[in-house]
């Protein structure tokens, strides 16, 4: 998540193909001007993110929560991946989003599903973009989001 102010941003996502490698253009300054939001649950998870943010220097924070607990954080932009489906996705943002929110969302071959769905609940305007990552998934970038009304939350599974 970006926290939002009134400072310009331009950025490119990087993609890295399966070995790592990078494949797409050079990303801006956002770490100069944005402070980056990581939510991560998992303390593994979270501690390799803080490393890396120490070693980059990164302009970024991690809340070692789920993004559920997070309260008063609103975002530029909203990036999530293998969350939950689109619908559930976009209830699990909503807390975080303002009007001029972008949601950037990866997406696999059901992508055209998640989004019919979707709209059934949400209206926004939508782009595809090619992944660089994945020669199957598609980003979905979001703009425009306005709630029609909530849609359903699947029941927690119990962990085995």
């Amino acid at each position: 998540l970006l926290k939002p102010d009134d400072t310009k941003w331009d950025t490119r996502l990087r993609g890295c193909d399966e070995t790592g490698e990078s494949r797409s253009a050079s990303s801006g300054d956002v770490s100069e001007r944005k402070t980056i939001h990581l939510i991560e649950s998992t303390g593994k998870k979270a501690d390799f993110l803080r490393a890396v943010i120490a070693e980059l220097k990164l302009n970024a924070i991690v809340h070692q929560t789920r993004a559920e607990s997070i309260k008063d954080l609103k975002a530029d932009v909203i990036t999530a991946r293998a969350v939950a489906l689109l619908p559930e996705l976009l209830t699990f943002a909503r807390p975080f989003m303002t009007k001029k929110t972008i949601c950037l969302l990866p997406k696999g071959q059901k992508a055209d599903e998640e989004l019919t769905e979707s709209q059934k609940y949400w209206k926004f305007t939508c782009e595809k973009v090619q992944s660089l990552s994945d020669c199957s998934g598609i980003v979905l970038i979001l703009k425009d989001i306005k709630i029609k009304h909530d849609a359903p939350r699947r029941k927690p599974t119990a962990k085995k």
